[in-house]
């Protein structure tokens, strides 16, 4: 039963889907600085998005989306996954804005915590199936009990 509920959501949100793209960002601070924390510069902490995207609107469109997020952190591996959605204001022809919320499973020293995670992302448009991306993430870290400001800087590819 568990398996068909999958297969039939995995149906109707490739249906729900006119387009799609594929999101990859990198932490700007871990890439070029050392923190508090005892990690060096070029420290990977890399989010993966597939946005699987609604119908064209006047403003722009819903999306929905899957996430990975791997960081190889000093203090221990962390790995999120979640699940999102969001809407992309893209009027502009050459910029859009993109505010999402998600809710993600994090594993980290064995046990594993959930919480949410509020996204804002930029992108500017380099051609018509390529952007760079700022992207902002304010995530409710319960492995540690704060939450946790970061930003990234990627590319979408659209297709």
């Amino acid at each position: 039963m568990k398996k068909l509920i999958i297969i039939l959501l995995l149906c109707s949100v490739s249906a729900y889907s006119q387009t799609w793209s594929i999101n990859i960002y990198q932490d700007v601070k871990l890439a070029f600085l050392e923190d508090d924390y005892g990690n060096k510069p070029y420290t990977a902490d890399v989010v993966a998005k597939a946005e699987l995207r609604g119908k064209q609107y006047k403003s722009g469109f819903i999306f929905l989306y899957p996430q990975l997020e791997i960081a190889l952190l000093s203090g221990g591996d962390y790995l999120r996954a979640a699940a999102g959605a969001g809407y992309t204001f893209n009027e502009l022809d050459w910029i859009d804005f993109s505010p999402s919320v998600n809710l993600g499973i994090i594993e980290r020293w064995g046990h594993c915590y959930k919480g949410f995670e509020f996204q804002f992302e930029s992108s500017v448009k380099i051609s018509d199936n390529f952007r760079i991306s700022l992207l902002g993430t304010l995530t409710d870290r319960n492995d540690i009990d704060l939450w946790r400001a970061n930003t990234y800087v990627g590319f979408k590819y659209i297709r």
